[in-house]
C-alpha cells in the first residue's frame, strides 16, 4: 500500500490522506522513534505508515486506535481491489 496512492474513494479514506509514510529504521530503534515523532507531530495526523513495518495508528484511547486501524484497512482493501483489476481510482 506505500507506493499506492491513497485517493478520497471513501468517507474513510477522506480521514487517512494525510498519514504519512516513515522511512525504514530498524524497529525499536531511536531512529525509527525519532522518524515517529518527526512525521506524525509535523502532519498532526492520527496515523503512518512505517515502510516495512505496517501501521501505526493513534486515538484518545485504545478503542479509537483500534477503530482507525480498521478504517484505514477497509480503505487499503477497496484500494487494492481496484488496482487489482488494472483499473485506477
Amino acid at each position: 500500500m506505500v507506493n499506492l496512492p491513497v485517493l478520497p474513494i471513501t468517507a474513510e479514506a477522506v480521514f487517512i490522506l494525510d498519514y504519512p509514510v516513515i522511512p525504514w529504521a530498524m524497529g525499536g530503534s531511536a531512529d525509527l522513534a525519532r522518524n515517529v515523532i518527526t512525521m506524525v507531530g509535523e502532519t498532526r495526523a492520527m496515523g503512518a505508515f512505517l515502510k516495512n513495518h505496517g501501521l501505526l495508528t493513534l486515538g484518545r484511547d485504545l478503542r479509537s486506535a483500534a477503530d482507525a486501524t480498521l478504517m484505514v484497512e477497509h480503505t487499503c482493501r477497496i484500494l487494492l481491489a481496484i488496482h487489482s483489476t488494472g483499473m485506477n481510482p
